[in-house]
Parts: structure tokens; sequence; C-alpha cells
């Protein structure tokens, strides 16, 4: 896995530096990856509360995913 994850790196890099355009399945392949190691910015990301409680959205939507 983490073969593939810093692999995975390195192409997005290669694409960014080129100029080319990175398609989002890469990313959001990339950002999976990440989320199987400890301590990357990958795993951060996360679903959070809404702000306020009076949101109007937050009465009908689902409760918030916690780890």
């Amino acid at each position: 896995m983490l073969a593939q994850y810093v692999a995975l790196e390195a192409d997005i890099a290669r694409r960014w530096r080129e100029g080319e355009t990175v398609p989002a399945a890469l990313l959001t392949a990339y950002r999976l990856y990440a989320q199987e190691f400890f301590d990357t910015p990958g795993r951060q990301i996360g679903r959070v509360a809404s702000a306020t409680p009076a949101n109007r959205f937050t009465t009908n939507a689902p409760p918030p995913f916690r780890r």
C-alpha cells in the first residue's frame, strides 16, 4: 500500500510540474491512500458539525461522522 501511495504522489507531482491536468480520480485515490497512514494530511480530513445549531439544514442532515 505504501508503494502505491508513494508512486501515486510522484505521478501527481510530475503532472503538476509539467502543467498537465490532474484528474480528480487520482486526487481522490491519493486522499484515500493517505487515510491508511497515520499523521498524513488526508487522515485529518473528515466531516465536522455545523457551526451553529440554528442552521436550518442541520435538522434534516444526518449526524456528523466521528472517529
